[in-house]
């Protein structure tokens, strides 16, 4: 549907498809962020036991990232299929290195938690960067709508 839509030139029904899309996906993470936030070291432990429950605060960290990247929508594969490889591919380069080095420091500072933290960030401006290159690109952004009601009613709709 992105490359059909792109191809007739119609970014307003593209758009609408696509934060629909990001705002039906982003509410369930939401709900499973606030269960990772709150209940990490109690969810790690039921799961793999009592020796992971230290992890919770990793788990609840990186949650945050993903949570944003849920946010973002399709912004990556709108690149992809409009033309915006090499733009992905440059984007994805600068926030791997901005990782590496990130963690790196991070870790020497403050451990695991410092990179769970840089790793997050990272995921937070890979996805930055890719929602704004889609909007220059394809000139649609993804990201998750604030009125939920219309999401839902397009989806249905469509």
């Amino acid at each position: 549907m992105i490359v059909e839509l792109y191809g007739k030139r119609d970014f307003y029904q593209l758009e609408k498809l696509l934060r629909s899309i990001a705002t039906v996906a982003g509410i369930p993470a939401l709900i499973v962020l606030c269960f990772f936030m709150f209940f990490s070291e109690d969810i790690l432990a039921l799961i793999f036991g009592s020796y992971y429950m230290l992890g919770g605060s990793v788990l609840a960290i990186l949650s945050v990232g993903y949570l944003f990247n849920v946010a973002c929508g399709s912004c990556g594969v709108v690149l992809l299929m409009t033309g915006g490889e090499r733009t992905m591919m440059l984007m994805t380069l600068l926030s791997t290195v901005f990782v590496l080095l990130s963690s790196f420091i991070a870790f020497q500072f403050f451990g695991i938690l410092g990179v769970a933290c840089s790793v997050s960030s990272g995921m937070i401006l890979h996805n930055l960067l890719m929602l704004y290159a889609a909007k220059k690109t394809a000139r649609v952004w993804t990201c998750m709508s604030p009125r939920l009601r219309d999401g839902l009613a397009f989806l249905l709709k469509t």
